[in-house]
């Protein structure tokens, strides 16, 4: 039996207005991938 915990240490990474301002736009997009995939696998469904 496989348990996936990757939940349970990958979070959202969250960006200050200076992180968006001097990131490029390929880090800013693989963040955005990167929320948008934890959001539909891990976040709690209410």
């Amino acid at each position: 039996m496989v348990v996936d915990t990757a939940c349970d240490w990958v979070k959202p990474i969250y960006l200050t207005d200076h992180d968006i301002d001097v990131l490029d736009r390929q880090t800013k997009k693989d963040i955005l991938a990167h929320n948008k995939a934890w959001q539909a696998n891990c976040q709690k469904q209410e």
